[in-house]
């Protein structure tokens, strides 16, 4: 019994430690602030909201799906502005 409690409390000791070193890396690490970087106008009316958007990365372009109006808008995310809306008037669901 004295056996096994002699080599139970190093890896007691190391549990602890390694419980601290963790702590003390989390309350350590920067908190990243969020900043608004622009805003963009999008001509009609959004007051519906937005239902889905998605972003191409590499083309550099968010693509809206707003529910006020029956189109996708268009963002270019490399320059910030506003570039064009794509009519859905042909995907009509019938809904």
């Amino acid at each position: 019994m004295k056996q096994k409690t002699r080599f139970s409390w190093p890896f007691v000791g190391l549990a602890v430690l390694a419980v601290f070193a963790v702590r003390t890396a989390v309350l350590s690490s920067p908190i990243h602030e969020y900043r608004q970087v622009a805003t963009i106008s999008i001509p009609g009316l959004l007051s519906g909201g937005f239902d889905i958007s998605w972003v191409d990365a590499v083309a550099g372009r968010y693509y809206l799906a707003d529910r006020g109006t029956t189109s996708v808008d268009v963002i270019d995310t490399k320059h910030v502005r506003y570039l064009y809306s794509i009519s859905l008037a042909a995907a009509e669901t019938g809904l």
